[in-house]
């Protein structure tokens, strides 16, 4: 099991931390597993800077794919994509 840092942004940080975030869309530009553990940092978007507060998450499920494979590059410009966790 391996433990990841990482950044995230502070409205994302905040959601984590209350709970109401419990999924992450990410590049997977680095080895990630089910049972990893990842150190999310808090970072401020306007400052560019760490605000020094962090959070760590176990990896419970990880699914990686290619949304090119699904949708052309202009259809995602125009209408973005979803991450939805479903109950």
């Amino acid at each position: 099991m391996a433990a990841i840092e990482k950044k995230v942004w502070t409205d994302s940080f905040q959601k984590i931390m209350n709970s109401e975030k419990k999924a992450e869309f990410r590049l997977a530009d680095f080895a990630l597993n089910e049972g990893d553990t990842i150190l999310l940092k808090e970072f401020d978007r306007k400052t560019k800077k760490l605000t020094g507060r962090m959070v760590e998450k176990k990896c419970a499920r990880v699914q990686k794919f290619n949304p090119l494979d699904y949708y052309t590059a202009d259809e995602m410009k125009k209408h973005g994509c979803y991450l939805i966790e479903l109950e």
